[in-house]
């Protein structure tokens, strides 16, 4: 026992080259720098008090959802400050100026953005402040210094491609991206529509999907092969951060990989969590880097510190080994096999209304606290909701005259607007109280009414906004029984927007 743990120890010390870490680095800068440009744009309609997300309600209910920066009372003002002061973080990240605390500033806002805007908290959400996390414990910031007082210095690219950092921090990163991949790969085996081959249609014909209504029965058979695909790559995946491979396979797993996150991103309206995958090729690829880096030159610079774990070590280990617990606690659950919080449908097409099924269990509780407490909101069960929490919607607007307004105007495309939307319909992202969801149904409705009035000021104006919403299964992924319904009338008055009919039923 005592020869193997030296082993792993001698293991996670191995030191490694510093140049793909800081590779990786400059992606992430660049990924949080995007990411944070876009939640500057979304300010006014999700971020702002004054937006589509009553936040008064969400600090209420979600009472966790307070441990953070932002407070109900802040303005959209301040929130646009601190999101463009995080723009200007992501390049000081890019460039490698202060990386540690510049990293670390970006990583409280974005905990703190996530938090406060909780109730359309997504994936891309969760691998973007989870990739700050790791900036701020991997070793990077030796190399790829890109502002000219280091740049510029006579043999610095010598210097970089000798540098060698300790490894224990990525070896843990590695095993937190196999975790990612292997969760969400096995667990989409439990369910029936991904091993009936229908879940992939049923995916792209979501809201969140660029182009919904394209996918019909003509696509049916080429996206069955693809949702097989799906379930057999995303299960190997991991086999390149485990097991040495051959080159040609090694090299097929990892273009099935870029193919893989390519055709979601261009697809879904999740961008950022792909690309952060994508963001770790460099990592995956580091000995390759090197090799064509050095070309001959086999000197290198010890690791610094490179005989112990240290702080960072450490925290990594103890990080990575939360996250495995908490995700192999879901077993515990009663049903384990269906994802969290799921929102069953009876086969008409008519929630069951407040009916969660799971949460957190007793010993899941203990884990996810603890990552909680740490800033962490991971969860890695992707798309296996796909049976319980899916529709496809299509909106009719008209005024009192009959003239047909463009429904876009009133529910916006853009993702977290349609996440927000999904609650109107039952589908819950987030495990609001039983007691609370009508409440949030009818600020949802005000708000989004009162967006399409501010935005074109005709008081006086009333309107009458349709649903018509189909349930996709996997016996009848195409044309399933449509429920057509009226959601909401409203009038345009000066200063707000009145309601004057809410469905306030799922």
């Amino acid at each position: 026992m005592t020869n193997i743990a030296q082993r792993l120890r001698n293991w996670l010390l191995r030191p490694t080259a510093a140049l793909p870490l800081d590779v990786f680095r400059i992606a992430v800068g660049l990924l949080s720098f995007a990411y944070f440009v876009r939640t500057l744009a979304e300010t006014a309609d999700i971020s702002s008090p004054n937006g589509l997300i009553d936040h008064a309600f969400s600090s209420r209910v979600l009472w966790f959802t307070r441990i953070g920066l932002f407070q109900p009372g802040i303005s959209a003002p301040v929130l646009q400050a601190i999101f463009a002061g995080a723009c200007i973080l992501a390049l000081f990240v890019t460039i490698g100026f202060r990386v540690k605390l510049s990293a670390a500033a970006l990583y409280l806002i974005a905990v703190s953005t996530y938090r406060w805007n909780y109730l359309v908290t997504y994936v891309d959400d969760s691998i973007v402040h989870l990739l700050l996390f790791w900036i701020l414990l991997l070793p990077v910031g030796r190399t790829l210094i890109l502002y000219p007082p280091v740049i510029n210095r006579a043999g610095v690219w010598q210097e970089w491609i000798r540098q060698e950092v300790p490894g224990v921090t990525l070896r843990c990163l590695l095993w937190n991206v196999t975790l990612l991949y292997a969760v969400a790969g096995l667990w989409k085996w439990a369910s029936p529509m991904w091993r009936s081959g229908a879940a992939l249609l049923a995916i792209l014909q979501l809201p969140i999907a660029y182009a919904p209504n394209i996918w019909g029965p003509d696509q049916l058979t080429l996206l069955r092969v693809m949702n097989y695909l799906a379930l057999v790559l995303e299960c190997a995946f991991p086999l390149l951060l485990l097991l040495p491979l051959n080159r040609w396979l090694r090299y097929g797993l990892l273009a099935s990989l870029v193919a893989f996150h390519g055709g979601i991103i261009g697809t879904l309206r999740i961008p950022f969590a792909n690309l952060a995958c994508l963001a770790l090729i460099p990592l995956l690829l580091r000995r390759e880097i090197m090799q064509w880096a050095r070309r001959g030159d086999s000197t290198t610079v010890p690791a610094i510190g490179a005989t112990t774990l240290g702080p960072s070590g450490w925290t990594a280990l103890l990080f990575v080994s939360t996250l495995t617990l908490a995700m192999a606690s879901s077993v515990t659950l009663p049903n384990w096999r269906a994802a969290s919080r799921t929102e069953n449908f009876a086969a008409t097409n008519t929630a069951r209304p407040n009916s969660v099924v799971e949460g957190l269990g007793p010993v899941q509780f203990v884990f996810y606290s603890a990552l909680w407490g740490v800033g962490m909101a991971q969860q890695y069960q992707l798309f296996n909701w796909i049976d319980d929490r899916n529709y496809h919607i299509e909106y009719e607007a008209y005024r009192s005259d009959l003239q047909p307004v463009d429904a876009e105007e009133i529910f916006p495309r853009a993702i977290r607007s349609i996440l927000l939307q999904a609650y109107l319909f039952g589908i819950s992202w987030a495990q609001i109280p039983v007691a609370e969801q009508a409440e949030l149904r009818q600020a949802l409705y005000s708000r989004f009414a009162r967006r399409y009035c501010r935005k074109h000021r005709r008081a006086g104006d009333e309107v009458l906004v349709y649903s018509k919403v189909r349930r996709i299964t996997a016996a009848n992924p195409i044309s399933g029984p449509v429920d057509r319904s009226l959601m909401m009338r409203f009038r345009c008055e000066p200063d707000a927007a009145r309601l004057l009919t809410v469905n306030l039923e799922p």
